[in-house]
């Protein structure tokens, strides 16, 4: 009877140990779904900011002008957020 209550037990653990590395698969697979998306949708706006087209083409652009594009872009950014709440807040 002991031979029978320790090979359950084993298998027991094994199945545990099976189901929490299939856990450990499932997380790092979301994980790396996220990353991958977070990385796309980085690349598709830096491909579409004028400012990074602007150093690609080889034109002379200073420090200054660089964060004068970005600061506008940032303001504008702010002022769409803006108009959205104000928006949701007059319905």
């Amino acid at each position: 009877m002991q031979l029978n209550s320790r090979k359950s037990t084993a298998e027991h653990a094994i199945k545990s140990k099976v189901e929490k590395q299939k856990e450990i698969s499932k997380e790092t697979d979301h994980y790396i779904k996220v990353v991958g998306e977070i990385c796309r949708l980085t690349e598709e706006e830096l491909n579409e900011s004028h400012w990074i087209t602007t150093i690609r083409t080889g034109e002379n652009i200073s420090f200054e002008d660089l964060c004068q594009q970005f600061g506008q872009e940032v303001l504008q950014l702010l002022i769409d957020q803006l108009v959205d709440e104000l928006v949701i807040f007059a319905q």
